[in-house]
């Protein structure tokens, strides 16, 4: 060693942060930005309201039109995922000028074909709304990362999306367990549009209140 040199600093390894942490970074952040908040929550009340009716909904409205038929269950599944796939290509390379109207829209778009879903009275009708009703799903995913760009820094873009999935999952794990409950007490199809109203509802604010404030970038914060 070069006498007289410093001797090198031992590098200081960060702390991991715990979980409630984590959670508090990303509340903070969006605390700052009021539309945010709401767009955070909306993805909370949409995100169990979407897990119950794909998740528990489809299967039961199948059971009930078609008892034990799991291929008419296959067919409705893949019917939805299939305008899923086609939503995914069209509107992931599509120009999203405006991801907050995008957002919004797709909320009452997929809010709209839940409550035809709960509506139809045969499979046959049940397979093209599942088709469009999926083709809006990546109107709500890819917007929502564009608007988070839009309006935080670099660094605190993790937190946000770190909130997003505590509430999202926090709210669905509830509903969950709620969930047998609200179908012995009201029938399949009343839960399935109740679930679509959720959404058409938070869509309809959204409309309402923030999407031209959101559309509006923040020229202060980085983007990626």
């Amino acid at each position: 060693r070069t006498l007289g040199a410093e001797a090198p600093q031992p590098i200081q390894k960060r702390s991991r942060m715990t979980f409630s942490e984590a959670v508090m970074s990303g509340f903070h952040a969006v605390q700052k930005n009021k539309e945010m908040g709401f767009v955070v929550l909306s993805k909370a009340i949409t995100g169990c309201t979407w897990n119950i009716a794909y998740g528990l909904g489809f299967a039961l409205r199948v059971q009930e039109l078609a008892p034990n038929d799991t291929r008419s269950f296959g067919l409705v599944i893949a019917a939805y995922g299939i305008g899923n796939f086609l939503g995914a290509v069209y509107f992931g390379n599509l120009q999203r000028n405006r991801p907050a109207f995008m957002m919004f829209i797709g909320y009452v778009w997929l809010g709209v074909g839940f409550v035809l879903t709960a509506l139809c009275p045969t499979i046959l009708w049940i397979l093209p709304v599942a088709l469009v009703t999926g083709f809006s799903g990546t109107m709500n995913e890819v917007t929502f990362a564009d608007l988070v760009q839009m309006h935080f820094p670099v660094s605190e873009i993790s937190r946000v999306f770190r909130l997003r999935v505590a509430t999202d999952t926090g709210a669905t794990l509830v509903l969950m367990l709620l969930s047998p409950l609200f179908f012995r007490l009201i029938s399949v199809q009343a839960v399935f549009a109740i679930c679509g109203i959720a959404w058409m509802i938070v869509g309809l604010v959204g409309l309402a209140k923030y999407h031209r404030i959101l559309d509006q970038p923040r020229l202060t914060t980085a983007r990626l």
